[in-house]
């Protein structure tokens, strides 16, 4: 058996066997084709609303806001992708302990409440 803190190697394959691999996503039980539930495998995101997506220079899935946005605008979405240098997933969790985090909690709230009155503070629309 192993100490605590560490584990067989065995124990540790098979705990990372239900993770997604690269290009997967997550469906939660929902229609792949929903764009709520699903983005990046919906065949069609027209009509939805302006988007800001924020994402983590150090996770995994930075690149899916980058993705995300590039088919948003290809359908005629305003969107816009802000990358948030040296973080990681999850890091609003550190907001009120880690100043880089609330920098960009306070960017997200400026750009929720920009889209909320009817503004898109990020240049010209498409």
């Amino acid at each position: 058996m192993a100490a605590e803190g560490e584990a067989d190697l065995l124990d540790v394959l098979e705990g990372l066997s239900g993770l997604q691999h690269p290009g997967e996503a997550p469906t939660g039980g929902n229609d792949p084709a929903d764009p709520t539930a699903c983005p990046l495998l919906a065949a069609d995101l027209t009509g939805l609303p302006p988007t800001v997506a924020f994402s983590a220079e150090c996770d995994p899935v930075a690149d899916d806001a980058l993705h995300y946005c590039a088919r948003l605008t290809a359908a005629g979405t305003p969107a816009h992708r802000i990358l948030e240098p040296g973080l990681v997933h999850g890091y609003l969790r550190a907001r009120h302990m880690v100043p880089r985090a609330a920098a960009s909690f306070t960017r997200i709230t400026a750009a929720l409440s920009a889209l909320a009155n009817g503004k898109w503070p990020y240049g010209d629309l498409p």
